[in-house]
Order: C-alpha cells, then structure tokens, then sequence
C-alpha cells in the first residue's frame, strides 16, 4: 500500500500537490495511449528507448561541489520525442523522473509528483514544439535550424521543470514565489539538457540519413560516455574529498602545532628554522621572526653543540630513529636554558626526509634542583646525563 506522508504540506501545498499530479498523471495516460496507438514494430522500439533511459537514471552523473546530478537520460528523451514524438517523450521522461525520485527519495510525494511534473512539463513543451517543427520543416527548415530549434525546446523544458518544481517549494515552506533565482542556481542543469539536446539533433539527422542502425550503433557509445564520465567526476569528487580532509587534517596540526605548551619547531638538516611556535620563542626570549632568521646551532652552548651535531648527523643517515638530548639554550639576554629535546625526521608525502620536527621543554628548574641536591651531599633520582640516544 503506497502511504502518502504530507505532514509538512501546508494547504496550498497539497492542493497544488495534488493538482499537479492529477494533471502530470493525465499527461501520462495521454503519452501512453498514444504509444499504444503505434505500429506493434514502433511501439516496441519507444518502449526499447524508455527502458534504456530508465537504466540510465540509474546511474546518475554527478558534478562534484553540486547537490544534485544529471544522468543523460535526457539524450534519449529528446531523441524519441524527434523519431517517435511528444507521446514517446513523455513516457521517457515520466519514467527517467520516477527513476530519479526513487533513487534520491522515499516519500511517495517525491516519486509520484517528480514524474507527474516532468510528464506535464513535457506535454506543455513538447506539443507546441512538435506542431512549430512539423510547419518548419514543411517550409524546408535546414538540419542546423533544426538542432538549435531542439536546444531551444531543451532550455525551455528545463525551465518549465523549474518552474513547477519551485511552486510546491514555496507553498511547502511558505517562502515567496520566485523561481527566476532557481533557473539560475540550477542553470548547470539547464546547460545539460541544452547540450543533451544537441547530440540528440545529430543523433536524429544520422538517422534520418541511415536509418534505425545509427541508433544502435550510437546507445553502446553513448553509455559508454556517461560510464566515462561518471568515472571521472567520482574520481574528481575524492580527489577533492581527499584534498578537504587534507586540509583539515593540517589546519588541526597548525593549531596543535601553535597553542602547544611544549616548544615545537621545524627545522632543516642543516638546522635552519621553518616554523616554530609561541612556546619554543618564549622559552628562548625571542620573537618569531627573529628566531625564523637564525640557525639552530647559533642558540645552543657551543659545549653541548659537538654532542647535538653528532647526534643529529646519525639521524639524517638514519640510524638513529629520533633522539632525545638535554643541553643549554642561549636565551636572547645570553642566559644559559637547560632544555630537552626530542627530534625526529619530518617525512614528506613520498616518505623522504627532508626535515626535523624539534620538540622542546625548559628543564631548568629539575636541573637548578639537582645541582642544589648534590651541593648538599644528596641524590635526586632522575636522568642527568647531558644527552641520550631514543
């Protein structure tokens, strides 16, 4: 049983709900009936071309940064309305559209009324068209006036769409009928269906050329296109989702990185300053660019810089896996800072070390504590080792 949820439909929504469908369904029976009414060899090839649009729509295109997305099942639409007329178009576009709601939705409203506003849009678009294409080309309307007479049908179709779409929008959420700012943030759509329509135009004057062979010939090509397509934008699409998340996962160690309470610096092998946060310039007295502009080994007592240089020598060649050193820092008014570090090889995205993470830690005070220890005859546990391999 088809259970018909519109609790978020105001009055005039339903109404226009069920109006619009009740019409779009009239659409429908008057496609179908004209379907019925051709030759058993027709009737057959139409219904051939609505199921290959249907299989189509399910397998959508879509266009990476977009909400929604096109499945080319217009390309077969507007070629049965040019071979076979409005009736044949219409059944296609019904059935692509009921498709389309079922893979995007559950509620019945969507897969009843999607199909009902295509069948309707396509009835009021494409009989007018038909009758003005019959009088033009008795009048010996040329090939290439015919193909932008179908993409102007095309942008045409989409903005009828749009429009019936948008209404049951503004009804549902009580907002202003204005469907002028839909056809534009949907344009890109719009320029699909123009441009599906032109490979239809071709499509149609190869057929009316050789026939019904073109057409099978070209449904392989065309789905091998879309398939194409599809592949690309979905590949693009995690190219872009990777991207974002890469974005992210560095603008949350940006953040680590410069609120950290522990000194943290990026350093060259040759022990020029990248970057280097508030806690590492404070432990030292100085200001970032100041210690941007300066060398590692030209803020460590040359006593320990022996020690450090060996150390961190064995680690660029990779047989240390990181180190851990405690010496003194020069701060910037030439005191001497007990610190200890932690270095460790920074691998790039194809895992070749190029730099040093460094993370510091003012150990002065343990270090004040020791020496006041063994000034006393006493013993504080602890490392007191001027430096250590990890």
């Amino acid at each position: 049983m088809v259970l018909i949820d519109m609790k978020d439909y105001g009055p005039a929504a339903r109404l226009y709900w069920w109006t619009i469908t009740s019409l779009g369904s009239l659409a429908l029976a008057w496609g179908v009936t004209g379907v019925l009414r051709l030759e058993p060899a027709l009737m057959l090839q139409v219904l051939i071309g609505a199921g290959i649009t249907a299989v189509v729509g399910f397998f959508p295109v879509r266009i990476p940064g977009a909400k929604t997305s096109v499945a080319g099942a217009e390309i077969f639409i507007f070629l049965l309305l040019l071979v076979y007329g409005p009736a044949a178009a219409i059944l296609a576009a019904a059935l692509e559209a009921f498709v389309a709601s079922s893979r995007t939705s559950k509620r019945w409203t969507s897969r009843l009324g999607s199909p009902a506003m295509a069948a309707l849009a396509m009835l009021a678009c494409a009989t007018p068209f038909e009758a003005a294409r019959v009088t033009l080309q008795s009048n010996g309307m040329a090939s290439s006036e015919l193909l932008v007479f179908v993409m102007l049908f095309a942008g045409l179709y989409f903005v009828a769409n749009t429009v019936l779409t948008s209404t049951l929008f503004a009804l549902k959420t009580h907002a202003p009928f204005t469907p002028i700012p839909w056809i534009r943030k949907m344009s890109w759509i719009g320029l699909a269906y123009v441009a599906s329509a032109s490979i239809a135009g071709l499509l149609f004057m190869s057929f009316e050329r050789f026939g019904l062979p073109v057409l099978l010939v070209a449904v392989p090509v065309i789905a091998m296109f879309l398939s194409s397509l599809h592949s690309y934008f979905a590949r693009k699409e995690s190219d872009e989702r990777h991207v974002d998340e890469l974005r992210a996962s560095e603008s949350r160690f940006h953040s680590a990185f410069t609120h950290a309470a522990i000194g943290m610096a990026l350093v060259t092998a040759e022990g020029r300053f990248i970057q280097a946060n508030k806690s590492f310039c404070e432990m030292l007295g100085r200001p970032n660019p100041d210690l941007l502009s300066t060398n590692i080994v030209e803020l460590v007592n040359a006593a320990d810089l022996e020690n450090l240089s060996v150390l961190v020598d064995r680690l660029v060649a990779e047989e240390l896996p990181s180190v851990h050193i405690e010496l003194r820092g020069i701060h910037r008014d030439s005191s001497e800072v007990w610190m200890a570090l932690d270095i460790s090889l920074a691998r790039d995205w194809q895992f070749r070390a190029h730099n040093l993470i460094v993370l510091a830690q003012d150990v002065g005070a343990r270090r004040r504590a020791e020496a006041e220890s063994k000034h006393a005859g006493g013993y504080v546990a602890g490392p007191s080792a001027p430096f250590a391999i990890a």
